[in-house]
């Protein structure tokens, strides 16, 4: 080993490079040097006072003992372990040699809508990996494209998933879920026309063609602050099930017609 490398390391993980910050950590790519291995290493700010701290690690512990495969990973925390003292952990590294890929940048570096089979895997990833999350009454929040990160597969998942709202003391109410499904509409309705999905908005089958007949009614409802889902399994299984419902006129015609077809039979 070269006692002389002038980067730093925490424990058998060497920082190789800083990469781009994330709101709530400093994040660094980090070779194990044991396994040789990549990780993610972030490094949070001081926590305040002995509630904080109680909170943040809960909030860690809890995303530990989960995981989901859109959910990224855990691998290892510490309290005040580093030479500044801040806390730290460990996630594994999803990137390629020119760093982390979001779907904020995806969504960027596209220029424009997804294909449709794209977007549909998009929801599924997403609302599964809330499913699973909201199950254990862990909530995230608004989950914005910067905090989605793609993997070399095309595969998703998200970053600190519930970590800041757990930190900061938020329990996992009827209204922090709800925004959460509705951020996650949005973010579909982002990628399937290209358009974001605030006020006013163009229905979706307006905007892209040969798309699921029920997609549009479900951006309406998902988008919706009164109408929204109340969860992420109602949110997906409306997306993946749709109901469709006779319209009035039609079981008004066929029950003419029965009426008719009996009346004939008799005569």
């Amino acid at each position: 080993m070269n006692t002389n490398d002038p980067r730093p390391r925490l424990g058998m993980y060497r920082l190789i490079r800083p990469l781009d910050a994330h709101p709530m950590a400093d994040r660094w790519l980090a070779l194990h040097e044991g396994n040789q291995t990549s990780h993610i290493i972030y490094k949070f700010a001081h926590l305040s006072d002995r509630t904080h701290i109680r909170r943040f690690a809960g909030a860690i512990e809890r995303l530990m003992a989960i995981g989901h495969p859109h959910v990224l990973p855990v691998e290892e925390f510490a309290l005040g372990m580093a030479q500044d003292q801040r806390p730290w952990l460990v996630c594994p590294y999803p990137g390629t040699v020119d760093g982390l890929v979001t779907l904020e940048q995806l969504l960027n570096d596209r220029g424009g809508p997804l294909p449709v089979l794209e977007v549909q895997r998009l929801t599924s990833q997403l609302f599964e990996a809330m499913i699973a999350m909201q199950a254990q009454s862990v909530c995230h929040g608004v989950i914005t494209a910067d905090q989605v990160l793609v993997d070399r597969h095309g595969s998703l998942a998200v970053e600190l998933y519930g970590l800041k709202a757990a930190s900061q003391g938020q329990s996992c109410s009827r209204e922090l879920i709800r925004d959460e499904v509705r951020s996650v509409v949005q973010l579909v309705y982002r990628a399937l026309t290209g358009q974001p999905g605030d006020e006013p908005r163009i229905r979706a089958d307006r905007l892209v063609r040969k798309i699921p007949s029920h997609w549009a009614a479900w951006f309406d409802q998902g988008l919706d602050e009164l109408r929204g889902f109340d969860d992420a399994r109602q949110a997906l299984d409306v997306f993946t099930n749709p109901v469709i419902e006779e319209k009035p006129i039609v079981r008004t015609v066929l029950k003419r017609m029965r009426s008719a077809l009996w009346v004939g039979s008799s005569v």
